[in-house]
């Protein structure tokens, strides 16, 4: 079964640079022994310079997927179950539970739990099923970073106003900060490895914000320098005798792949049902409404 761990059939390893354009902020626990510390200061290596945890670009990495799972049309290629019925819903939790106490064997559960994931679970995992996108913490690629104290009020949402004792300083790290990025894919389907180009994508063009403060122009992320190696067991072996394994830039595995020349494909059914409800006579605003609900999104457009 190609959706388990159980054998080694495929790696996917892409690298590359995460560039801050705005200032960044993830946050770290403060004791606030210091007065002098800043209020939020930014998570620190133990030689004080600020890094990025892989939990923290994982989660937004996911979070964007999800979002193009839940939007009209179909941008992701990759099967699994509906996302109403993923495991993940805290309504399905009970399912393993249920399946566990049949006692079924171990293979049978992992198959049980697969067959019932969305094509998000499958790929970053969830309570129930480990996750194949492994994010390695970024570290910073300078050997100093400059970090900027700002400082902010809260506002009171019904007087619209500052609220009273709440003015605090958040640290940021300064635009133009580079962090190492590495990210291993273990076992990942042709579509899985799909439907990841497209948020990588998303990452490259500046579109997948990072860290708190995001509303406010915080976080700007965008992956440049990117290179991908998509390789199986027998080039591991030949890497270890000194053999090389081929890479490729992002554009480069994209096209190989041939996600640029995709389309939006609708069947012909759909969209003669989808005009037919307009009437005998549409304006062209009409007409193009439905073909954006029909094909999701601006793409229809």
């Amino acid at each position: 079964m190609s959706g388990l761990y159980d054998a080694f059939q495929r790696r996917l390893h892409v690298t590359g640079t995460l560039v801050t354009e705005t200032g960044l902020h993830i946050g770290a626990a403060t004791d606030g022994l210091d007065p002098t510390a800043v209020d939020n200061a930014v998570v620190r290596l133990p030689d004080g310079r600020p890094y990025i945890p892989g939990s923290s670009l994982k989660g937004v990495l996911r979070s964007f997927m999800e979002r193009l799972q839940n939007s009209p049309g179909h941008w992701l290629v990759s099967p699994g179950a509906p996302p109403s019925e993923c495991l993940h819903n805290e309504s399905r939790k009970d399912l393993v539970k249920q399946f566990k106490r049949q006692r079924r064997s171990e293979r049978e559960l992992a198959e049980f739990v697969w067959d019932h994931l969305c094509p998000v679970c499958r790929l970053f995992g969830s309570q129930e099923f480990a996750g194949r996108v492994l994010v390695a913490d970024l570290m910073p690629l300078e050997d100093r970073v400059l970090l900027e104290r700002r400082h902010s009020v809260a506002i009171d949402r019904d007087t619209r106003t500052a609220a009273g004792g709440a003015l605090f300083d958040l640290e940021v790290v300064a635009p133009g900060t580079r962090f190492a990025l590495s990210i291993l894919v273990e076992n990942p389907s042709d579509a899985q490895v799909r439907d990841l180009m497209v948020v990588l994508l998303a990452l490259s063009n500046g579109e997948i914000a990072l860290g708190a403060k995001t509303a406010s122009g915080l976080g700007r992320v965008r992956l440049v320098d990117a290179r991908i190696a998509d390789y199986g067991a027998r080039d591991v072996l030949a890497a270890a005798w000194g053999g090389a394994r081929p890479s490729y830039s992002l554009a480069e595995y994209v096209r190989l792949l041939g996600l640029e020349a995709e389309e939006p494909r609708v069947s012909r059914e759909a969209l003669q049902a989808a005009l037919a409800a307009l009437g005998p006579e549409v304006t062209w605003q009409q007409a193009q409404a439905v073909l954006r609900e029909v094909f999701g999104g601006e793409r229809g457009a």
